[in-house]
């Protein structure tokens, strides 16, 4: 008995235990699986909830995946990163997927309508669809099939009397005109969507995720939110813990310094195992000109090939500054070593070659004077503990005196 046909029964047996039993039934009448279904003086006792006991529980299938490994039907994730690693064009490379129904990076994706909620702009959504479509050489005339719907406005979901409704009536309507399914609906960026509210507030967060979780139960849809990190990178997405907790599938997007490569990572996933790291670059798309005769552009995602992601992985094994401190301090200092009048040729220990060198209380001045650390007894712990950090990482060499590379 699957979980669908255990809930039947345990209605079916409401229903009869709902008529009166005669009052010649023998010693255990009215039992079923050892359980009463009486309660005082002969009344049923009905549970508000469904009970699925024991003996009926077997296998059930694992989640849909209708991207495989990677994103489930009716399930919640988010896409996060710094700006300017490509978020939209990732996930708008997804969504387009999903709509045409093709493999995406090696998975087998199942076709469904999508509704791509842009909301921080339909001019720049109009650019990069048509980019997309140009570069995967989707013709004009097969166009009208493309299963694709934008919402080119802003949408409230702070307060879930104000849009959510008109939301939930545009994916139907969208299904309709469509002709089958929506699948998923993204909404970009999850900041807009918060209508001003505070990211860190857990009534705010919590009252998006009540948002999201309604247009999800309503139409069925997954629901992917492109959102941002915070100040902190390794911290996740920005915003209160609860939007992770009730996330399904959590999306990473970074790009390293001086890479055009960036790295999409899942790092959490409720029901699916995690799958591989991925990796993809921007490719300029040529449209046309624009009204002023000058050319006009926009980006697509296209899949980092072996070569590219093999340098990517070597790239990840290499130290990086962590943390609020560390990044811009290790900034200053190679500013520093750079600089005439600051950096000198000297040996930091006996017997050492000559190195490249900066003093230590000079950087730290410099810190200092940059704002990158506060002065006092708060910036002087974060100093110490970021040098001992970034030493013990292999960023940076240090004696009392001198600091190098």
């Amino acid at each position: 008995m699957n979980e669908e046909e255990a809930v039947a029964s345990h209605q079916a047996r409401q229903q009869a235990s709902a008529r009166p039993a005669p009052s010649s039934a023998p010693h255990g009448a009215g039992e079923e699986n050892g359980r009463s279904q009486g309660g005082q003086g002969g009344g049923a006792r009905r549970p508000s909830l469904p009970l699925i006991y024991a003996n009926e529980v077997t296998a059930a299938e694992p989640a849909l995946d209708f991207v495989e490994g990677l994103l489930v039907e009716g399930g919640m994730s988010v896409w996060y990163g710094d700006s300017n690693v490509g978020k939209t064009f990732c996930v708008l490379d997804l969504a387009m997927h999903v709509a045409l129904g093709r493999p995406y990076r090696g998975r087998e994706v199942d076709q469904g309508g999508v509704v791509y909620c842009a909301l921080e702009g339909v001019a720049g959504i109009r650019n990069r669809v048509s980019a997309w479509m140009k570069h995967h050489w989707i013709k004009p005339a097969d166009r009208s099939d493309l299963p694709l719907a934008i919402v080119p406005s802003a949408i409230n979901m702070l307060d879930v009397d104000a849009d959510v409704p008109a939301l939930i009536e545009a994916i139907k309507v969208a299904a309709e005109q469509l002709g089958r399914p929506v699948k998923l609906v993204v909404i970009d960026t999850l900041s807009r969507a918060l209508a001003g509210g505070n990211e860190n507030s857990p009534e705010d967060m919590g009252a998006l995720v009540r948002a999201s979780d309604m247009v999800r139960q309503a139409c069925g849809a997954h629901l992917g939110f492109v959102h941002h990190s915070g100040k902190d990178q390794a911290r996740g997405a920005r915003g209160h813990s609860l939007l992770r907790a009730a996330t399904d599938t959590e999306v990473e997007i970074s790009r390293g310094e001086g890479s055009e490569v960036s790295l999409v990572k899942v790092t959490k996933q409720r029901e699916l195992e995690i799958g591989d790291d991925m990796g993809f670059r921007l490719e300029v798309i040529d449209l046309g000109t624009n009204r002023r005769g000058k050319p006009l552009t926009s980006c697509v995602a296209v899949e980092a090939g072996a070569q590219e992601m093999a340098e990517l992985a070597k790239s990840k094994n290499t130290p990086r500054p962590k943390g609020k401190y560390q990044p811009g301090m290790f900034r200053v200092l190679n500013n520093l070593l750079a600089a005439e009048g600051f950096a000198q040729m000297v040996s930091p220990k006996v017997g050492m070659p000559p190195q490249r060198c900066v003093r230590k209380a000079v950087w730290q001045e410099q810190c200092y004077q940059d704002n990158v650390i506060e002065r006092g007894k708060t910036g002087r712990g974060a100093w110490s503990d970021s040098t001992i950090a970034m030493a013990a990482a292999g960023l940076i060499c240090m004696t009392e005196e001198w600091v190098w590379r």
